[in-house]
């Protein structure tokens, strides 16, 4: 399986997503996972990761390389990015699997002191129990602070 990470802007975030994702897979699927991050074309900012027409382009390049697409971004105070992000899989979920994702509040924040055990603790929880869907926990660490409310 491949899963492509759409960071807003690679340039840093591909040293967070890249191993958070991939820790995450590890942790729930039982076969080799390969976790990639966008790099061509760079995205820039929140503003050219939610335009359509820039995730088209992302989509139609690595379309058929890829199973999962996974677009990463900011949330940046804005209560409403979820709507935006919501848009956007409805749009690209034809064909391929695309889920979209916002940090709470900044992708930097999952290396905040509890960020190192994030992935750990999904894996903990969901093993504990054993009723997860994988697509639940592709949720997850789309959108933690849902999962985390969730089941605690």
């Amino acid at each position: 399986m491949n899963v492509l990470i759409i960071p807003e802007d690679f340039r840093n975030d591909q040293y967070i997503l890249k191993p958070l994702f991939s820790r995450l897979f590890r942790s729930f699927v039982s076969r080799r996972v390969h976790v990639d991050v966008c790099r061509d074309p760079l995205l820039g900012g929140v503003g050219e990761a939610l335009k359509s027409g820039r995730i088209e382009e992302v989509v139609r390049k690595h379309r058929g390389m890829t199973d999962i697409f996974i677009l990463c971004i900011d949330r940046d105070g804005d209560a409403n990015r979820r709507q935006s992000l919501d848009r956007l899989e409805s749009e690209f979920n034809n064909g391929q699997t695309f889920l979209a994702a916002n940090a709470w509040e900044e992708i930097e924040t999952y290396l905040g002191p509890r960020g190192s055990e994030f992935a750990h603790s999904l894996e903990v929880e969901d093993r504990a129990s054993r009723s997860t869907s994988q697509g639940t926990v592709l949720r997850a660490a789309c959108r933690p602070a849902q999962f985390i409310g969730q089941t605690r």
